[in-house]
């Protein structure tokens, strides 16, 4: 590693409020590997009530910075964190500024500690661009998909994340469709490179549960997630195969309207709405799941993809975003977005070719061991910290 980059400020608006918790996980698996690569990572993230101020996470120092009293911190409300907020209540946009410049003070009296100040989403590069032409050292921003696919219909914002973007010495996009989209704003490939999350494989030792007749799904209840299509899908699928059951995991201000639809399909006995749970949990019911279904259209990529995957599940994905990175003929199957029809089909397939499931399963383990362990991904994030 060069010597020279040794201090790391991960600058994020989603992180874990506290140990095994649900808010983005996957971003405190990346600070881990930074510092198993011999950096000094400090995150900075959003205090939410609850949450400690100041801790030591797994050796990382983890400062949450308050931006209200309190019980007016409802930024990381929900799992699906600010796009949620700000379509729950506009004025979000008073906390969003209220935070950008709570980074932005830490910066100036902090910043100049620090070799590389690495963004997350395009909120946390926006404070990092205003403390730019006071520091010495390089700043990356990772888009993750939220920060740009959900502003293509402002111009505005598209104009701002943009100007953003072109300020940071680095761009880095978790999916080939975020590139493609960045490319299409006019911003020039040579400055993006596409690096995917990772997973921690120890969350996942195969063959420790039980499988159980489920069809499984994790993520935020939102309207993107598409989740309409697998319960459309899953209550024909449930006429052939009716000891089965559909496993909803998470919370959203889509639930009552997809409650409302199991209850028109007649499959309310038959599909679970668990609601939120931690990294753990989610893992166990992963590992006892049969297959893993991802119906999201514009999913910047799916880190819950790559986690199913990791436990030996068969995966189907809307042929959309991110998704298509991930999911391959040898791991699973993309079907047209919307399209519950063919969902249905492909389910009933995996289901009636024992033999194809096999394989499948067998392949989506060694496709995240050679894909998306964090011992490999954090290797191509030295690389591009080094080159710049």
């Amino acid at each position: 590693m060069n010597k020279e980059i040794n201090s790391i400020c991960l600058l994020t608006t989603s992180f874990p409020r506290w140990k095994n918790d649900n808010r983005s996980p996957f971003l405190l698996e990346y600070a881990r590997a930074l510092q198993n690569e011999g950096y000094q990572v400090t995150v900075v993230a959003m205090h939410t009530s609850g949450a400690a101020k100041q801790e030591i996470l797994d050796n990382i120092l983890i400062v949450r910075l308050k931006y209200l009293p309190e019980r007016w911190e409802t930024l990381q409300e929900t799992r699906a964190g600010i796009p949620a907020a700000w379509k729950k209540n506009k004025v979000s946009i008073i906390l969003i500024g209220l935070y950008i410049i709570r980074m932005l003070g830490f910066l100036i009296k902090n910043g100049y500690i620090f070799e590389i100040i690495h963004a997350q989403w395009t909120i946390s590069s926006f404070a990092a661009m205003l403390y730019k032409p006071f520091f010495k050292g390089k700043v990356v921003t990772t888009v993750h998909g939220s920060d740009v696919f959900s502003i293509n219909s402002s111009p505005f914002l598209k104009k701002i994340t943009k100007i953003t973007l072109l300020k940071s010495d680095r761009i880095i996009c978790v999916s080939s469709a975020l590139r493609n989209q960045l490319e299409n704003w006019g911003i020039d490939s040579k400055k993006i490179s596409v690096i995917p999350n990772g997973v921690d494989l120890d969350r996942f030792p195969l063959n420790k549960f039980e499988k159980e007749k489920n069809i499984l799904f994790v993520g935020s209840l939102t309207k993107n997630k598409n989740i309409n299509v697998l319960i459309q899908s899953f209550a024909k699928f449930h006429l052939i195969y009716n000891d089965f059951k559909l496993i909803v995991i998470g919370d959203g201000d889509e639930k009552s309207k997809l409650k409302d639809l199991t209850l028109s399909l007649k499959v309310e006995n038959s599909v679970e709405f668990i609601g939120s749970l931690s990294p753990e949990d989610i893992s166990k019911n992963m590992l006892m799941a049969s297959i893993f279904v991802l119906p999201a259209i514009n999913e910047g990529f799916g880190v819950v993809l790559i986690e199913a995957l990791a436990a030996g599940l068969p995966c189907i994905g809307a042929n959309s975003g991110g998704i298509t990175d991930i999911i391959n003929e040898n791991v699973g199957y993309l079907f047209p977005p919307n399209d519950f029809d063919q969902l249905t089909n492909i389910l009933i397939h995996l289901i009636d070719d024992k033999d194809c499931y096999q394989l499948l399963s067998k392949n989506a383990r060694i496709h995240v061991e050679e894909n998306f362990q964090w011992k490999n991904i954090v290797k191509k994030f030295r690389e591009e910290f080094e080159n710049i």
